[in-house]
């Protein structure tokens, strides 16, 4: 037979040992303008800051929502279609490729081959334009 080593149990240690201690709490004194209140709060992470971003001024070729710079207000911009120098492009590459016979003016009649002019509806105040090119 051979002698095993077994491990002693130590009465002295106590179970709870293994349990991790609880999360302290720390009190914080603040003072209000009168010194008769005392305010305590357990140290918690202070809530991330709120941040606000400005309303950008992107315009595309749809209605943008934009403040708009002469009425203060913020609007939906109304928007003109206008032919541009890419409608102009578009019209002569379609007669290039052999489209001769009145195709070349397909790109005056879609508003996608336009330029997109924005106005204000209540000033009527012009506040930009997305370019085809």
């Amino acid at each position: 037979m051979e002698n095993k080593i077994v491990p002693e149990f130590n009465s002295s240690v106590n179970n709870n040992s293994l349990i991790p201690p609880p999360y302290p709490y720390y009190q914080q004194q603040y003072q209000s303008n009168n010194n008769d209140q005392l305010f305590y709060s357990p140290s918690a992470p202070n809530p991330p800051p709120i941040v606000l971003q400005p309303m950008t001024n992107y315009i595309g070729r749809e209605p943008t929502q934009i403040l708009c710079s002469n009425c203060n207000s913020i609007v939906m911009t109304r928007v003109n279609y206008e032919s541009g120098t890419g409608t102009f492009l578009f019209c002569c590459l379609i007669c290039v490729f052999g489209c001769d016979l009145g195709c070349q003016f397909i790109p005056f009649c879609v508003d996608g081959c336009k330029d997109a002019k924005h106005y204000c509806p209540n000033c009527n105040n012009y506040l930009g334009q997305k370019t085809l090119l």
